[in-house]
């Protein structure tokens, strides 16, 4: 080789072990490495998150009521979100009319339930069930209140379930989302002519929310069961003062497992129980529905018109 191309080769060389030792202590004063940036989609709040998975560098949060949801490990399996006009879906619904003994309901209920448009109805993106002050004659029955009462043609055993919704506040109304086991032997129900077989309470029941007539900030939750040894009615329930009832939406919930039921009011938890009830180790169907009078709803005033229950939708997930 050249002495002019050794000495050049020398040369570069040296350069490029003084451009490796300047990169690495560039690299070095850079600072800190920056805090780990938030994932958007980990379920955790983290990073600048506003909310869980949402705000901050994320996606911006949405108002409750628009994208759907997403839990770990569970997939939405049913809902029906009401985006559509007219009567409730005849696909998802079953509008239960039948009184179920004597003429009319249970609990001293004083209406009846139709399945008339006037009393159900999907309009704006929502479901309304309507109670009315009106006479009404069904099975030489009259009444002077009417409302629905709305069966879920889906039934399920275990799972979480989420019902936006926003309740009536006048006096002598009683809303309820609820279920009941669907092996109910209750007239006009939903599954009694394929599953009926026992009667209330055998069947089990879950109130994951009910509102006292004569209240205006407190909601229920409470769970019915058979008492194996005595054979009488048992049941365990909690209550929840809740602010704006009957002029904001709140997102009402259950959360099934085979060891555990918890009901829950905007992702608080409000009672929980064990599993420990054959009731609840078997499939269930949701019920929404506004009742007038009778135990929960109480003395229904002279001035008493009408009451809505808003529904803004029902989301049924169960593990993958």
């Amino acid at each position: 080789m050249p002495a002019s191309c050794g000495h050049n080769f020398m040369i570069m060389k040296k350069l490029s072990i003084l451009l490796i030792v300047f990169a690495f202590f560039s690299c070095e004063k850079s600072g800190p490495n920056p805090e780990p940036q938030a994932t958007c989609s980990d379920g955790i709040l983290n990073g600048d998150e506003t909310s869980i998975d949402c705000g901050g560098s994320c996606n911006a949060c949405e108002e409750p009521g628009g994208e759907i949801t997403s839990y770990d490990g569970m997939t939405l399996v049913w809902n029906d979100e009401f985006d559509y006009e007219g009567a409730p879906s005849t696909a998802k619904w079953h509008l239960q009319t039948l009184p179920i003994f004597g003429g009319g309901w249970a609990n001293n209920e004083q209406q009846h339930y139709t399945d008339r448009q006037t009393n159900a109805t999907v309009s704006d993106g929502t479901l309304k069930i309507i109670a009315k002050k009106e006479s009404y004659t069904f099975e030489d029955s009259t009444k002077e209140y009417t409302s629905a009462r709305l069966n879920s043609k889906y039934d399920f055993k275990y799972g979480r379930i989420d019902v936006r919704a926003k309740l009536p506040s006048q006096a002598g109304a009683w809303p309820a989302i609820w279920t009941l086991g669907s092996n109910i032997n209750e007239r006009g129900g939903v599954f009694q002519a394929t599953k009926g077989e026992v009667s209330w309470p055998e069947c089990g029941e879950i109130d994951i929310m009910e509102k006292r007539g004569w209240e205006t900030d407190r909601v229920l939750g409470t769970f019915h069961w058979k008492d194996d040894n005595s054979g009488n009615p048992a049941s365990y329930g909690l209550d929840k003062t809740l602010d704006g009832i009957g002029s904001e939406f709140h997102l009402y919930s259950l959360i099934w497992e085979d060891g555990i039921l918890q009901i829950y009011v905007d992702n608080e938890r409000v009672v929980q129980i064990g599993n420990n009830e054959t009731e609840f180790k078997k499939p269930h169907y949701l019920l929404l529905n506004v009742a007038m009078g009778g135990t929960l709803g109480g003395d229904i005033p002279s001035s008493f018109s009408q009451a809505t229950m808003e529904v803004d939708y029902v989301r049924i997930y169960q593990a993958q």
